[in-house]
């Protein structure tokens, strides 16, 4: 829906179709990843609670770790996420 009315605005401002789809993909791409980082954390969270009773240190951040890997989510976003949530 914003989507929509973004390049509806850029095409009644002039500009080439070409540039309004690139300019789309550009802001979908980045909701998507708003999107996953948030999805991530969430479950990031869960895992935490769910796992802080039983573990700690090195073991529950491993456990988290492969919890989320196994949910998708990549590597590099884990490990970002994880150095964030459990310093």
């Amino acid at each position: 829906m914003v989507v929509q009315r973004i390049g509806a605005n850029l095409m009644e401002k002039g500009f080439a179709s070409d540039v309004v789809k690139e300019a789309l993909a550009a802001v979908k791409e980045e909701s998507d990843g708003d999107a996953e980082m948030e999805a991530l954390a969430n479950q990031g969270d869960r895992l935490i609670r769910r796992h802080e009773r039983t573990l700690e240190g090195f073991s529950l951040k491993q456990k988290v770790k492969e919890g989320l890997y196994r949910k998708g989510f990549p590597m590099d976003a884990i490990n970002d996420y994880l150095e964030q949530a459990l310093s």
